[in-house]
């Protein structure tokens, strides 16, 4: 696994569902092209063809703030975590 790509996507100052998809297109180095939505963000991470790892890091404010949006895009990540073998999450809760 040392060959894996990783990434860290910190939601820390995240309060808007834009903010959280801005975060996630730097964090993740998405295309320009990304959709800025929850359907795009499936897409891309289950495109994945080599192993992943992406970490969040500082997203107990965006959880708060972001209330039923942030479970939905949780789910979204465990989703095509599950179904993209490649694709490894962690959560972390301080930067």
């Amino acid at each position: 696994m040392a060959d894996n790509k990783a990434y860290t996507v910190d939601l820390s100052g995240v309060t808007t569902k834009e903010e959280l998809h801005a975060a996630l297109k730097e964090g993740l180095s998405l295309p320009d092209y990304y959709g800025g939505n929850l359907d795009a963000l499936h897409d891309c991470l289950t495109d994945f063809a080599e192993p992943v790892e992406v970490t969040f890091c500082g997203y107990k404010p965006a959880k708060k703030a972001l209330v039923s949006d942030f479970y939905a895009f949780r789910t979204v990540i465990e989703d095509s975590a599950e179904e993209n073998g490649n694709l490894t999450i962690r959560w972390r809760r301080r930067k």
